[in-house]
């Protein structure tokens, strides 16, 4: 309930008073409702029972399919792709439900959920790159009708469908989000938390109803099986803020209990990696977590890197920015009334992750995947005022550009930069299980996933003392040079006693689905070389002279 002025023994100051004004008379004064006015989308009222309504949802299920399945077995993408395929791949092959596995050792960086779904996905449609692709793809189809399901009634229902309309339109989402990585599950979660919370704490100051409060709490423990704490991080601060906002009380005790709940669901398999592997402690919540938040040692990026990351990812909506301020800002009696609570919780959850975030000293555009569903859904009641002719001319050409970037573009440049183009090729020379194969200086994952190898080990530039030493420990070692000077560098480091012959060159040539006057340019603005292979040697020990 709301607190009374008089039970407040030290009054708000001005500019809290000021802030909270802004926020709920000017920004969003209006109130939720079913009924979206301003726009002739569908015949009749704005409602599900309309007979012009009905095929919405076979819209919101189908289209989504459309972007979403079609060509997932493409070539695998160095490093982030092959890497999440090879440890859920080298889990299955060892039986092993607990503790992830890369090139044959323990991989501490992340929790397992993302690799579980995997296994299942490998259990059921066989080991490939598209039944690891599927698990993100149908987990943004999965928040895609979620969204809808759960906003059209507060927001509206033109306003919903035009929000996951732009969601599923935003290249940020549709493309950079059914890549095989962990932030499309993260989205996942962290969607399903904060509309499950919504739907809790909404029209209801008081005690949050707990069935969606317990909801939201499994779906942040999911996120935190897939990320960590940062599920907690995510859902919780936007509930308090937007409660400070509408100057109604905050639930500390429900979210003591939520925050239990949602840590609850991950104690086990915590416990059993601390259990298994003790240093997990160090590596995971130190180093991989507050490190690389304060004092990142990698993916380091300045303070406005996700402003174009945003502008490019929320296309074509960016291409009317300014008239999005206009209905955000603006004084209109029907633009007033459609900036209500919903859109204001989902500002805020947005809002909140890309500033989080943008905060961290480590930062990759895929970390803010989970602001989209919240920005595009907030962007609804003023998308819901545009006409029906400006979204076809606006959409449809759009969509069409989707369809190419996902289904050929992609796909095309993936085949052409991949460590496996050559094919048989290239395998040819790498296929003898008795041979040792060494990565310098980075790892090469798609080289494992395809031998189905998980003995590949790898040494970095700074350790080429112990890679010298380890050379010699064999007679034959084939190496995967993984910079495109990696092979010089060998000829001229490598002592006498070592031989190095040359075995494949995966310098690049462009495919004829360029046009020759952009052969070369192509050629050079991709690194000349296949992403994260360039040369395959062998080196051999020479005999030792009696």
């Amino acid at each position: 309930m709301d607190i009374p002025p008089k039970t407040l023994t030290h009054p708000p100051s001005k500019l809290l008073l000021w802030v909270r004004s802004l926020w709920s008379e000017v920004l969003f004064p209006g109130k939720d409702h079913e009924s979206t006015p301003g726009s002739s989308w569908f015949p009749g009222k704005d409602h599900e029972s309309t007979p012009g309504s009905q095929w919405v949802w076979l819209l919101v299920l189908f289209l989504p399919a459309l972007l979403l399945y079609p060509t997932l077995g493409f070539d695998l993408l160095e490093p982030d792709e092959t890497r999440y395929a090879e440890v859920p791949r080298e889990m299955l092959a060892k039986g092993e439900w607990v503790v992830p596995f890369l090139d044959g050792e323990p991989y501490l960086d992340k929790p397992p959920l993302l690799y579980w779904l995997i296994m299942l996905s490998y259990q059921a449609f066989g080991i490939s790159p598209a039944s690891a692709r599927l698990v993100p793809a149908l987990c943004l189809h999965g928040l895609i009708l979620a969204c809808f399901a759960t906003c059209r009634k507060p927001l509206g229902l033109r306003a919903s469908l035009a929000g996951v309309g732009l969601l599923l339109l935003a290249p940020g989402f549709s493309i950079m989000g059914r890549l095989l990585t962990i932030d499309a599950v993260l989205a996942a979660c962290i969607g399903g938390a904060i509309l499950s919370i919504w739907q809790s704490i909404h029209n209801n100051p008081g005690s949050p109803r707990l069935g969606w409060w317990l909801a939201s709490a499994f779906f942040t423990g999911l996120a935190i099986l897939a990320k960590g704490p940062i599920g907690l991080i995510l859902v919780l601060p936007p509930v308090i803020l937007f409660r400070f906002f509408r100057q109604e009380s905050i639930p500390w005790k429900a979210l003591c209990l939520y925050a239990i709940v949602a840590l609850s669901m991950g104690v086990p398999w915590y416990a059993l990696m601390i259990r298994r592997v003790p240093d997990f402690v160090h590596h995971f919540f130190w180093e991989h977590n507050i490190m690389r938040f304060l004092q990142p040692f990698d993916h380091q990026r300045g303070v406005w890197f996700y402003l174009p990351v945003l502008a490019l990812g929320l296309l074509p909506a960016t291409l009317f920015g300014l008239s999005f301020l206009r209905f955000q800002l603006g004084d209109e009696k029907g633009a007033r009334a459609l900036r209500g609570p919903t859109q204001s919780f989902l500002l805020l959850s947005g809002g909140w992750c890309v500033f989080f975030f943008t905060l961290s000293g480590c930062k990759l555009p895929t970390y803010i995947l989970p602001a989209f569903a919240p920005l595009c859904l907030a962007m609804g009641p003023w998308l819901a005022t545009l006409t029906r002719t400006q979204w076809t001319l606006t959409g449809i050409p759009w969509l069409v550009l989707l369809v190419l970037g996902n289904h050929f573009l992609l796909p095309n440049w993936a085949a052409w930069r991949s460590p496996l183009a050559p094919g048989e090729a290239l395998l040819a020379h790498l296929r003898d299980p008795q041979t040792p194969i060494v990565c310098y200086p980075r790892e090469c994952h798609s080289v494992a996933f395809a031998l189905g190898r998980d003995d590949l080990r790898h040494f970095r530039s700074k350790e080429f003392d112990a890679f010298r030493a380890d050379l010699f420990t064999r007679d034959k070692t084939v190496v995967l040079c993984t910079h495109r000077h990696s092979l010089e560098g060998l000829r001229q480091l490598l002592p006498p006693e070592l031989e190095l012959h040359p075995l494949y060159d995966l310098q690049l040539t462009a495919p004829q689905w360029i046009p020759k006057g952009l052969h070369q340019a192509a050629v050079k603005l991709a690194g000349e070389t296949a992403l994260g292979l360039c040369d395959v040697a062998e080196v051999r020990r020479k005999p030792i002279a009696p």
